[in-house]
C-alpha cells in the first residue's frame, strides 16, 4: 500500500455560526481545497468530546499524493485558500493543524 500524506485540520467552531460554516465549509471550502492539483479528496468528520471553550468541533483530513506535493499546495495554494475561512469567520472558528502519513489502513 502506498502511504498517502494527510492534512489534519481540526476546527473549533462558535456555536452561533456552526451552520453557516458547516453549510460553506461542504459546498465551498472542501470543495476548493479538493480542486487544488495537489488534494486528492477529503473527510470531514464531527469531535464528539465536548470542548471546555464550548465550541463544536469538526476535523477535515485532506489527502496528498506525497509529502513534496503537500508542501508545494500549503506553501503556494493554501495561504490564500485559508486566508477566506479567516476574513469570514474570523475568532468564531480556531484552527489547529496537523501533518499525517498513513500507516495502516484495512
Amino acid at each position: 500500500m502506498e502511504k498517502k500524506i494527510l492534512y489534519n485540520i481540526t476546527y473549533s467552531v462558535d456555536k452561533s455560526v456552526l451552520n453557516e460554516w458547516t453549510v460553506w465549509m461542504t459546498d465551498y471550502f472542501i470543495p476548493k481545497m479538493v480542486n487544488a492539483k495537489q488534494i486528492e479528496g477529503a473527510k470531514m468528520v464531527k469531535v464528539l468530546v465536548e470542548e471546555e471553550l464550548g465550541g463544536i468541533t469538526y476535523s477535515v483530513q485532506y489527502k496528498a499524493t506525497n509529502l513534496e506535493v503537500l508542501e508545494d499546495f500549503l506553501e503556494n495554494e493554501f495561504p490564500v485558500i485559508n486566508k477566506e475561512l479567516m476574513v469570514k469567520y474570523g475568532k468564531n472558528v480556531l484552527t489547529f493543524m496537523t501533518l499525517l502519513e498513513e500507516h495502516y489502513e484495512i
